[in-house]
């Protein structure tokens, strides 16, 4: 419902245009599963141009974290759900930038890691077909001799 919502808004405002015009829906691949297949490949982020080949698991984490909040709020004003809502994102933002200096630190290692670990492999597969390229070039340097 998100993207028709979207849409009619930039339809009537101008500083929400870009939001549909320069964006692109698209689901979760988690919870795109739940829906037909063509509707997996039209709206699945992974095959996006642009999307990185992104899970979308960082939003249904936020959207399953936002929920937690329907039994508490369902019950409140509209006013005083809004407050509680935005001090609920405020704080998850707040937690969230907190600890991404720690998560870029520890991303940016197991990629140089899995760099170097990754490297060694493609040289070796590279060394395992020069040495079947070399067998096979013998083989055939032996047969144009005869």
């Amino acid at each position: 419902k998100y993207w028709s919502f979207a849409a009619d808004i930039s339809e009537e405002l101008e500083e929400f245009k870009c939001h549909t015009k320069n964006m692109q829906p698209f689901l979760s691949r988690w919870h795109g599963k739940t829906h037909a297949w063509y509707c997996q490949i039209w709206f699945s982020g992974h095959w996006l141009k642009g999307a990185c080949l992104t899970t979308g698991e960082a939003t249904e984490q936020t959207n399953s974290k936002m929920a937690r909040y329907s039994s508490v709020t369902k019950h409140m004003g509209r006013s005083n759900r809004r407050d509680h809502l935005t001090l609920a994102m405020k704080y998850a933002n707040t937690e969230k930038e907190e600890r991404m200096p720690k998560l870029l630190k520890k991303l940016l290692k197991s990629a140089e890691e899995s760099s170097v670990r990754y490297e060694c492999d493609f040289q070796r597969l590279i060394n395992k077909r020069k040495d079947k390229l070399l067998l096979l070039q013998n083989s055939i340097d032996d047969k144009l001799k005869e």
